[in-house]
Protein backbone atom coordinates (compact mmCIF):
# COMPACT_ATOMS: atom_id res chain seq x y z
CA UNK A 1 0.00 0.00 0.00
CA UNK A 2 1.53 3.22 -1.32
CA UNK A 3 0.99 6.01 2.05
CA UNK A 4 2.52 9.37 2.37
CA UNK A 5 4.06 9.02 5.76
CA UNK A 6 5.29 12.58 6.30
CA UNK A 7 6.25 15.16 4.78
CA UNK A 8 9.64 15.12 5.77
CA UNK A 9 10.92 12.27 8.24
CA UNK A 10 9.41 10.03 5.79
CA UNK A 11 11.56 11.12 2.65
CA UNK A 12 14.94 11.20 5.38
CA UNK A 13 13.80 7.85 6.26
CA UNK A 14 14.47 6.76 2.94
CA UNK A 15 10.70 6.14 1.30
CA UNK A 16 11.26 5.22 -1.79
CA UNK A 17 8.71 7.59 -3.78
CA UNK A 18 9.72 11.07 -1.84
CA UNK A 19 12.82 12.34 -3.18
CA UNK A 20 15.52 12.59 -0.70
CA UNK A 21 15.54 16.68 -1.90
CA UNK A 22 12.82 17.03 0.77
CA UNK A 23 14.97 16.13 3.42
CA UNK A 24 16.28 20.05 5.03
CA UNK A 25 20.11 20.04 4.26
CA UNK A 26 20.37 21.54 7.05
CA UNK A 27 18.22 20.39 10.59
CA UNK A 28 19.13 23.66 11.99
CA UNK A 29 16.99 25.27 9.83
CA UNK A 30 13.96 23.92 10.97
CA UNK A 31 14.21 26.44 13.38
CA UNK A 32 13.88 29.27 10.98
CA UNK A 33 10.73 31.49 10.82
CA UNK A 34 8.72 31.75 7.71
CA UNK A 35 8.17 35.04 6.71
CA UNK A 36 5.14 36.68 5.66
CA UNK A 37 4.52 36.08 1.68
CA UNK A 38 3.76 38.56 -0.42
CA UNK A 39 0.42 40.21 0.32
CA UNK A 40 -1.20 38.91 -2.61
CA UNK A 41 -3.85 35.70 -2.88
CA UNK A 42 -6.86 34.01 -4.19
CA UNK A 43 -8.73 36.10 -1.68
CA UNK A 44 -8.16 39.39 -4.09
CA UNK A 45 -10.19 41.45 -5.60
CA UNK A 46 -10.26 42.48 -10.06
CA UNK A 47 -9.02 45.46 -8.91
CA UNK A 48 -6.09 44.12 -6.62
CA UNK A 49 -5.23 41.79 -9.10
CA UNK A 50 -4.77 44.44 -11.54
CA UNK A 51 -2.50 46.07 -9.07
CA UNK A 52 -0.31 43.30 -8.47
CA UNK A 53 0.34 42.86 -12.45
CA UNK A 54 2.08 46.24 -12.23
CA UNK A 55 3.75 45.35 -9.33
CA UNK A 56 5.26 41.78 -11.48
CA UNK A 57 5.52 43.65 -14.81
CA UNK A 58 7.58 40.42 -16.12
CA UNK A 59 7.79 39.67 -19.75
CA UNK A 60 4.25 37.25 -20.57
CA UNK A 61 4.39 33.47 -19.67
CA UNK A 62 3.06 29.94 -20.97
CA UNK A 63 0.44 29.18 -18.54
CA UNK A 64 -0.72 26.06 -19.47
CA UNK A 65 3.38 24.81 -19.36
CA UNK A 66 4.34 26.51 -16.39
CA UNK A 67 4.84 23.49 -14.45
CA UNK A 68 6.12 22.81 -10.49
CA UNK A 69 7.81 20.14 -12.03
CA UNK A 70 10.84 20.45 -9.36
CA UNK A 71 9.85 16.91 -7.09
CA UNK A 72 8.13 13.81 -8.31
CA UNK A 73 4.24 14.05 -6.51
CA UNK A 74 3.87 12.75 -2.91
CA UNK A 75 -0.15 12.55 -4.23
CA UNK A 76 -2.21 11.88 -6.96
CA UNK A 77 -6.03 12.60 -8.03
CA UNK A 78 -6.71 8.86 -6.35
CA UNK A 79 -5.87 10.33 -2.95
CA UNK A 80 -7.85 10.27 0.19
CA UNK A 81 -7.94 13.80 2.08
CA UNK A 82 -9.13 14.80 5.22
CA UNK A 83 -9.40 18.50 5.40
CA UNK A 84 -10.31 20.08 8.94
CA UNK A 85 -12.12 23.05 7.88
CA UNK A 86 -12.78 25.76 10.28
CA UNK A 87 -14.95 28.73 9.59
CA UNK A 88 -13.51 31.73 8.20
CA UNK A 89 -10.00 31.15 7.61
CA UNK A 90 -10.52 31.07 3.92
CA UNK A 91 -11.31 27.24 4.10
CA UNK A 92 -14.16 27.43 0.94
CA UNK A 93 -10.70 28.74 -0.68
CA UNK A 94 -8.41 26.25 0.51
CA UNK A 95 -11.35 23.30 0.03
CA UNK A 96 -11.79 24.26 -3.30
CA UNK A 97 -8.32 23.58 -4.29
CA UNK A 98 -8.09 20.26 -2.24
CA UNK A 99 -11.53 19.52 -4.40
CA UNK A 100 -9.62 20.35 -7.80
CA UNK A 101 -6.55 18.23 -6.87
CA UNK A 102 -8.44 15.29 -6.07
CA UNK A 103 -11.09 15.90 -9.28
CA UNK A 104 -13.76 15.47 -6.78
CA UNK A 105 -17.15 17.57 -6.41
CA UNK A 106 -17.61 19.86 -3.13
CA UNK A 107 -20.95 18.41 -3.00
CA UNK A 108 -19.52 15.11 -3.02
CA UNK A 109 -16.40 16.48 -0.45
CA UNK A 110 -18.79 17.44 1.74
CA UNK A 111 -20.78 14.24 2.46
CA UNK A 112 -17.95 12.40 4.92
CA UNK A 113 -20.13 10.12 5.59
CA UNK A 114 -23.76 8.24 5.27
CA UNK A 115 -26.01 9.86 7.33
CA UNK A 116 -27.74 7.03 8.25
CA UNK A 117 -24.60 5.31 9.93
CA UNK A 118 -23.50 8.44 11.75
CA UNK A 119 -23.74 7.84 15.50
CA UNK A 120 -24.87 11.19 16.29
CA UNK A 121 -27.56 12.77 14.41
CA UNK A 122 -28.37 15.19 16.22
CA UNK A 123 -24.97 17.04 17.52
CA UNK A 124 -23.76 19.95 15.71
CA UNK A 125 -21.06 17.84 14.03
CA UNK A 126 -24.02 15.95 11.63
CA UNK A 127 -25.33 19.42 10.92
CA UNK A 128 -22.27 21.13 10.07
CA UNK A 129 -23.38 20.90 6.28
CA UNK A 130 -23.62 17.58 4.62
CA UNK A 131 -23.41 17.19 0.43
CA UNK A 132 -24.27 14.45 -1.72
CA UNK A 133 -22.05 12.51 -4.18
CA UNK A 134 -23.74 11.60 -7.53
CA UNK A 135 -23.64 8.09 -8.78
CA UNK A 136 -21.15 7.94 -11.04
CA UNK A 137 -18.74 10.09 -8.60
CA UNK A 138 -15.73 8.35 -6.34
CA UNK A 139 -16.17 9.52 -2.85
CA UNK A 140 -12.25 9.41 -1.66
CA UNK A 141 -11.69 12.80 0.17
CA UNK A 142 -13.61 14.99 3.21
CA UNK A 143 -12.68 18.45 3.26
CA UNK A 144 -16.26 19.82 4.42
CA UNK A 145 -17.04 21.12 7.95
CA UNK A 146 -18.19 17.77 8.46
CA UNK A 147 -14.62 17.12 9.14
CA UNK A 148 -14.44 19.12 12.05
CA UNK A 149 -16.83 16.25 13.62
CA UNK A 150 -13.88 13.07 13.03
CA UNK A 151 -11.32 15.20 14.00
CA UNK A 152 -13.30 16.11 17.25
CA UNK A 153 -13.96 12.39 17.59
CA UNK A 154 -10.57 11.38 17.33
CA UNK A 155 -9.39 13.48 19.79
CA UNK A 156 -12.28 12.13 22.07
CA UNK A 157 -11.02 8.48 21.19
CA UNK A 158 -7.60 9.07 22.10
CA UNK A 159 -5.99 10.47 25.32
CA UNK A 160 -2.41 9.80 24.42
CA UNK A 161 -1.21 9.79 20.88
CA UNK A 162 2.50 8.60 20.29
CA UNK A 163 5.19 10.21 20.30
CA UNK A 164 8.57 9.62 18.87
CA UNK A 165 9.75 12.87 20.42
CA UNK A 166 8.36 13.75 23.74
CA UNK A 167 10.51 16.51 24.35
CA UNK A 168 9.58 18.45 21.63
CA UNK A 169 5.83 18.34 20.71
CA UNK A 170 6.46 20.62 17.84
CA UNK A 171 9.20 17.98 15.54
CA UNK A 172 8.07 17.02 12.25
CA UNK A 173 8.86 13.52 13.68
CA UNK A 174 5.86 13.59 15.65
CA UNK A 175 3.68 13.04 12.49
CA UNK A 176 2.24 9.85 12.66
CA UNK A 177 2.58 7.38 9.56
CA UNK A 178 -0.17 8.08 7.33
CA UNK A 179 -1.27 4.56 7.45
CA UNK A 180 -1.50 4.46 11.30
CA UNK A 181 -3.04 7.61 10.81
CA UNK A 182 -5.90 5.79 8.42
CA UNK A 183 -6.61 2.96 11.21
CA UNK A 184 -6.78 5.30 14.16
CA UNK A 185 -9.44 7.48 12.27
CA UNK A 186 -11.22 4.46 11.32
CA UNK A 187 -11.08 2.88 14.36
CA UNK A 188 -12.53 6.02 16.24
CA UNK A 189 -15.00 7.09 13.53
CA UNK A 190 -15.80 3.76 11.92
CA UNK A 191 -18.69 5.84 9.81
CA UNK A 192 -15.37 7.30 8.02
CA UNK A 193 -15.13 4.42 5.62
CA UNK A 194 -17.61 6.17 3.54
CA UNK A 195 -14.58 8.46 1.86
CA UNK A 196 -11.70 6.81 3.56
CA UNK A 197 -10.34 3.61 1.55
CA UNK A 198 -7.64 1.66 3.03
CA UNK A 199 -5.69 1.38 -0.40
CA UNK A 200 -4.61 4.89 -1.41
CA UNK A 201 -2.47 7.26 -0.09
CA UNK A 202 -3.47 9.83 2.26
CA UNK A 203 -3.20 13.66 3.30
CA UNK A 204 -4.56 15.97 6.24
CA UNK A 205 -4.53 19.73 6.33
CA UNK A 206 -5.72 22.20 8.66
CA UNK A 207 -6.03 25.74 8.53
CA UNK A 208 -5.82 28.36 10.98
CA UNK A 209 -6.54 32.17 11.66
CA UNK A 210 -5.49 34.62 14.40
CA UNK A 211 -8.41 33.66 16.73
CA UNK A 212 -9.29 37.50 17.28
CA UNK A 213 -9.12 38.09 13.50
CA UNK A 214 -11.38 35.05 12.92
CA UNK A 215 -13.85 35.76 15.48
CA UNK A 216 -14.19 39.19 14.27
CA UNK A 217 -14.97 38.17 10.81
CA UNK A 218 -17.19 35.07 11.64
CA UNK A 219 -19.17 38.84 13.75
CA UNK A 220 -19.20 40.53 10.26
CA UNK A 221 -20.30 37.48 8.41
CA UNK A 222 -22.98 37.27 10.54
CA UNK A 223 -24.91 40.48 10.12
CA UNK A 224 -25.41 42.20 7.10
CA UNK A 225 -23.61 45.07 6.09
CA UNK A 226 -25.14 48.55 6.76
CA UNK A 227 -27.10 46.87 9.71
CA UNK A 228 -26.68 48.68 13.46
CA UNK A 229 -24.88 46.08 14.25
CA UNK A 230 -22.40 47.44 12.24
CA UNK A 231 -20.91 49.73 14.92
CA UNK A 232 -18.31 49.79 17.38
CA UNK A 233 -21.10 50.63 20.11
CA UNK A 234 -22.76 47.45 19.17
CA UNK A 235 -19.21 45.03 18.57
CA UNK A 236 -18.39 46.05 21.76
CA UNK A 237 -21.35 45.02 23.59
CA UNK A 238 -21.08 41.96 21.64
CA UNK A 239 -17.79 41.45 22.73
CA UNK A 240 -18.76 41.83 26.63
CA UNK A 241 -21.53 39.50 25.99
CA UNK A 242 -19.49 36.96 24.73
CA UNK A 243 -16.70 37.59 27.41
CA UNK A 244 -19.33 37.07 30.39
CA UNK A 245 -20.15 33.85 28.69
CA UNK A 246 -16.84 32.17 27.91
CA UNK A 247 -14.30 34.01 30.15
CA UNK A 248 -13.72 32.17 33.76
CA UNK A 249 -14.64 28.55 32.34
CA UNK A 250 -12.40 25.79 32.03
CA UNK A 251 -11.68 24.27 28.44
CA UNK A 252 -13.69 21.30 29.36
CA UNK A 253 -16.60 23.62 30.50
CA UNK A 254 -16.87 24.82 26.66
CA UNK A 255 -18.74 21.80 26.18
CA UNK A 256 -21.93 23.73 28.19
CA UNK A 257 -21.79 26.69 26.00
CA UNK A 258 -24.15 27.05 22.53
CA UNK A 259 -22.59 25.72 19.22
CA UNK A 260 -23.00 29.63 17.73
CA UNK A 261 -20.63 31.15 20.46
CA UNK A 262 -18.14 28.17 20.30
CA UNK A 263 -17.85 28.71 16.69
CA UNK A 264 -17.19 32.67 17.33
CA UNK A 265 -14.08 31.91 20.15
CA UNK A 266 -13.02 28.78 20.52
CA UNK A 267 -13.48 26.13 17.26
CA UNK A 268 -9.61 25.29 17.86
CA UNK A 269 -10.09 23.77 21.34
CA UNK A 270 -13.61 21.95 20.72
CA UNK A 271 -12.74 20.53 17.69
CA UNK A 272 -8.87 19.63 17.60
CA UNK A 273 -8.56 18.79 21.39
CA UNK A 274 -12.47 18.03 22.10
CA UNK A 275 -12.66 21.11 24.91
CA UNK A 276 -8.75 19.98 26.00
CA UNK A 277 -5.85 23.01 24.48
CA UNK A 278 -3.08 20.15 25.39
CA UNK A 279 -4.85 17.75 23.08
CA UNK A 280 -5.32 20.17 20.38
CA UNK A 281 -1.73 20.92 20.13
CA UNK A 282 -1.19 16.65 20.06
CA UNK A 283 -3.83 16.86 17.18
CA UNK A 284 -1.38 19.09 15.45
CA UNK A 285 2.10 17.67 16.18
CA UNK A 286 0.68 13.91 15.49
CA UNK A 287 -2.74 14.09 12.90
CA UNK A 288 -2.20 16.60 10.39
CA UNK A 289 0.32 16.89 7.78
CA UNK A 290 0.24 20.67 6.86
CA UNK A 291 -0.56 23.26 9.49
CA UNK A 292 -1.24 26.32 7.81
CA UNK A 293 -1.91 30.11 8.43
CA UNK A 294 -4.68 32.01 6.92
CA UNK A 295 -2.14 34.76 6.82
CA UNK A 296 0.48 33.22 4.86
CA UNK A 297 -2.09 31.09 2.61
CA UNK A 298 -0.73 31.48 -0.31
CA UNK A 299 2.27 29.39 0.86
CA UNK A 300 -0.09 26.47 1.71
CA UNK A 301 -1.54 26.62 -1.52
CA UNK A 302 1.89 26.43 -3.69
CA UNK A 303 2.61 23.68 -0.82
CA UNK A 304 -0.51 21.59 -2.20
CA UNK A 305 0.34 21.92 -5.87
CA UNK A 306 4.19 21.05 -4.46
CA UNK A 307 2.55 17.71 -3.29
CA UNK A 308 -0.13 17.05 -6.29
CA UNK A 309 2.68 17.65 -8.43
CA UNK A 310 0.35 20.43 -10.28
CA UNK A 311 1.35 23.18 -12.12
CA UNK A 312 0.65 26.63 -10.38
CA UNK A 313 -1.99 27.89 -12.97
CA UNK A 314 -4.40 25.22 -11.01
CA UNK A 315 -4.14 26.90 -8.29
CA UNK A 316 -5.94 29.88 -9.78
CA UNK A 317 -9.80 29.12 -8.51
CA UNK A 318 -11.86 32.26 -8.35
CA UNK A 319 -12.46 33.15 -4.54
CA UNK A 320 -16.52 33.04 -3.41
CA UNK A 321 -16.22 34.72 -0.82
CA UNK A 322 -14.65 38.43 0.19
CA UNK A 323 -16.50 39.84 3.38
CA UNK A 324 -13.06 41.87 3.51
CA UNK A 325 -13.97 45.66 3.19
CA UNK A 326 -16.94 45.31 6.08
CA UNK A 327 -15.30 45.88 8.47
CA UNK A 328 -14.66 48.70 11.16
CA UNK A 329 -10.73 49.24 12.46
CA UNK A 330 -10.39 47.85 15.98
CA UNK A 331 -10.46 50.03 18.94
CA UNK A 332 -7.89 49.33 21.82
CA UNK A 333 -10.99 48.49 23.52
CA UNK A 334 -12.56 45.86 21.31
CA UNK A 335 -9.30 44.25 20.71
CA UNK A 336 -8.37 43.78 24.59
CA UNK A 337 -11.93 42.42 25.23
CA UNK A 338 -11.93 40.00 22.12
CA UNK A 339 -8.19 38.90 23.35
CA UNK A 340 -9.79 37.59 26.38
CA UNK A 341 -13.18 35.50 24.77
CA UNK A 342 -10.28 33.80 22.39
CA UNK A 343 -7.47 32.76 25.00
CA UNK A 344 -7.95 29.29 24.59
CA UNK A 345 -8.25 29.09 20.74
CA UNK A 346 -4.79 31.58 21.20
CA UNK A 347 -2.61 29.46 22.75
CA UNK A 348 -3.46 26.80 20.03
CA UNK A 349 -2.95 29.19 17.19
CA UNK A 350 0.46 30.14 18.83
CA UNK A 351 1.75 26.67 18.53
CA UNK A 352 0.12 26.19 15.09
CA UNK A 353 2.78 29.41 13.79
CA UNK A 354 5.89 27.49 15.44
CA UNK A 355 4.18 24.36 14.01
CA UNK A 356 3.77 25.92 10.74
CA UNK A 357 7.22 26.99 10.16
CA UNK A 358 9.01 23.97 11.14
CA UNK A 359 6.73 21.85 8.80
CA UNK A 360 7.05 24.26 5.45
CA UNK A 361 11.28 24.02 5.71
CA UNK A 362 10.44 20.14 5.93
CA UNK A 363 8.55 20.02 2.96
CA UNK A 364 10.27 22.26 1.24
CA UNK A 365 13.78 21.63 2.24
CA UNK A 366 14.99 25.41 1.78
CA UNK A 367 13.21 28.83 2.74
CA UNK A 368 15.13 29.44 -0.91
CA UNK A 369 12.63 26.69 -2.21
CA UNK A 370 9.60 27.81 -1.11
CA UNK A 371 10.38 31.66 -1.69
CA UNK A 372 11.19 30.68 -5.49
CA UNK A 373 7.65 28.39 -5.49
CA UNK A 374 5.58 31.82 -4.20
CA UNK A 375 7.22 33.81 -6.68
CA UNK A 376 6.25 31.71 -9.78
CA UNK A 377 2.88 31.07 -8.22
CA UNK A 378 2.62 35.25 -8.08
CA UNK A 379 3.74 35.66 -11.02
CA UNK A 380 1.49 33.31 -13.29
CA UNK A 381 -1.24 35.00 -10.86
CA UNK A 382 -0.42 38.53 -11.55
CA UNK A 383 -0.29 37.86 -15.16
CA UNK A 384 -3.44 35.56 -15.42
CA UNK A 385 -6.28 37.43 -17.15
CA UNK A 386 -9.23 37.43 -14.47
CA UNK A 387 -11.54 36.18 -16.73
CA UNK A 388 -9.25 33.27 -17.16
CA UNK A 389 -9.43 32.15 -13.79
CA UNK A 390 -11.27 28.95 -12.91
CA UNK A 391 -14.96 29.16 -11.81
CA UNK A 392 -16.57 26.80 -9.20
CA UNK A 393 -19.94 26.41 -11.24
CA UNK A 394 -22.94 24.93 -9.57
CA UNK A 395 -19.98 23.98 -6.36
CA UNK A 396 -18.27 21.85 -8.74
CA UNK A 397 -14.83 23.07 -9.89
CA UNK A 398 -14.90 22.46 -14.02
CA UNK A 399 -13.66 19.63 -14.93
CA UNK A 400 -11.26 20.58 -17.44
CA UNK A 401 -9.54 22.07 -14.66
CA UNK A 402 -9.60 19.91 -12.19
CA UNK A 403 -7.42 17.23 -13.95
Amino acid sequence: MAILWTFVVASCLGVQFVLSSLCPSDVGAQQQDVPDSVEFSLLQTGRQLKEAKQIYNMASVDHMHSQNTSVRALLSSRSSVLYAKFHKVAGTTFANTLNAMTGQSRQCSKQCWEDASHPSLNTWEADLGHGECSASEWEHSCTGHRGLGIVQTVSAANEHLPLQDPDDLGSPSNLIPADKRVNIILQAAPYSSAWLPSNETFASFVILRSPVEKLRSKYYWNSAPGQQSHTHASFTAFLEDLKALIVGRSSQELAQVDMNSLRLCCEFVTYLGNFSVEKSKLSLATMFDHVGLQENLNASLVTVAHLFGKPYQSLLIRSEKDDGGSKLDWTEEELALAHEVVGFDQEIYDFAKSLYSRRLLSIWGSQQALDNALSEYLRIAAETPEEEWVEVEDRTIKPQEAT
